[in-house]
């Protein structure tokens, strides 16, 4: 080995404890967040189904809307894998909290992967760093059967421009973000998968309420029902295909960060069950109670998710890092992405479930300290958002493809 190879991979290890350091930093602090903040307002984000404006005011103060924005415009450049571990620490405090900051991210995400270039795109990662901008979705349809790969809606030109009409059976937190993405048919001849994605900001578009959000779960998300009507410039179009956008980002960060989120839920509900069952141990010593083996059930399911979130991350970080769109063409890393979501959530439902029954008539009640009602409720939205049985469909036609 040279010098000079000597010389980078000491500049290359010292970077990436000067990374180390000031990620850990950042995570204590949300973790104080969490704790202090998040914890303090879940209650009310539940029961009200409003948006958690405390905690998202602490996380902008800290300037974390900019997380996976590159430092060279203004952002953190934190890693897919250190973005899942704030979405798990905020999981364990806020369920809603968590996935707004990951659906935040999963756009953000969009801009970073696929701006080419664009000064429109580049200048709006920079906003989203310096104003602290909260990025929306509003990718599902009525009319198209939960099929986000198929729009309806379809750009409409326009004085250099556009115009866009658009049915959305959810938008979550539309009415509190700054700008929204949105997919649609490229113009009004164009097919129902010929797809681009484009983005408004909040002066773009006009919001109508199609329904309301009373759901069992997640209710801080505020993921109403809207008719958008919106206009925009070309420069708000995505410069590549909404398919490569799909294929590239949105299914695999989408997917990384809701499990990293799940399993902080369930890990919440891992370490109050863990209470009770500390509790019986103690009561009889040198015998294993049925709860503490129940624990070391859930312990060893939290494992096998929490394992397999950090193994697709970094295997996906290594696929961003060749810089080349053609390797997610890969089906087997396609069927992967798709299990690990599956996966990810019924496990976590397993472990919330298994605390239940550790916890027993404390985990019940919801005037309880060690109540899982919230953890019941939240997680059982994981296997429907972006329902099991289609992933695993398509899972299957990928199965028969190869």
């Amino acid at each position: 080995m040279t010098r000079i190879d000597i010389d980078n991979n000491q500049t290359k290890a010292a970077n990436a404890n000067n990374n180390s350091r000031m990620f850990e930093k950042r995570f204590n602090h949300v973790r104080e967040i969490g704790e202090e903040i998040v914890s303090k307002h879940s209650a009310s984000v539940d029961r009200d189904a409003r948006f958690p404006y405390e905690a998202f005011e602490a996380l902008k103060a800290e300037g974390l809307m900019g997380a996976y924005v590159p430092e060279h415009l203004g952002g953190m450049g934190m890693t897919i894998t250190q973005l899942g571990a704030l979405c798990y620490e905020l999981g364990h405090h806020c369920g809603s909290t968590a996935m707004i900051f990951a659906m935040h991210q999963i756009m953000v995400a969009c801009i970073v992967h696929h701006h080419e270039s664009s000064d429109y795109l580049i200048g709006y990662l920079e906003n989203v760093s310096q104003k602290q901008w909260l990025l929306a979705s509003g990718h599902s349809e009525i009319g198209t059967g939960g099929d986000l790969a198929i729009s309806k809606c379809a750009l409409e030109p326009k004085d250099q421009g556009f115009s866009i009409t658009k049915l959305a059976p959810v938008i979550s937190y539309a009415e509190d973000a700054d700008a929204i993405a949105l997919t649609c048919r490229r113009g009004p001849e164009a097919q129902e998968r010929d797809q681009v994605q484009i983005i408004l900001n909040r002066e773009d578009y006009v919001l109508e309420r199609l329904s309301d959000w009373d759901t069992l779960g997640m209710r801080g998300t505020c993921s109403l029902g809207y008719t958008l009507n919106g206009t925009g410039k070309n420069e708000q179009i995505f410069p590549v295909p909404f398919s490569n956008i799909t294929k590239m980002t949105m299914s695999p960060v989408a997917h990384i960060l809701w499990g990293y989120l799940w399993a902080g839920i369930a890990n919440d509900a891992f370490e109050k069950a863990r209470i009770v069952a500390t509790g019986h141990a103690r009561k009889k010593p040198g015998t294993t109670p049925p709860s503490v083996q129940r624990l070391s059930q859930a312990d060893s399911e939290l494992f096998l998710i929490r394992s397999s979130l950090a193994n697709l991350a970094l295997e996906y970080e290594q696929k961003l890092s060749e810089q080349n769109i053609a390797v997610f063409d890969d089906i087997n890393f396609a069927i992967k992405i798709n299990n690990l979501k599956v996966t990810c959530s019924e496990k976590a439902f397993e472990v919330v479930m298994i605390a239940m029954m550790i916890c027993g008539i404390a985990g019940y009640r919801n005037d309880s300290e060690l109540s899982l009602g919230r953890n019941v409720r939240d997680i059982i939205s994981a296997s429907i958002m972006i329902n099991n049985d289609r992933l695993l469909g398509n899972c299957g036609v990928l199965h028969t493809s190869v």
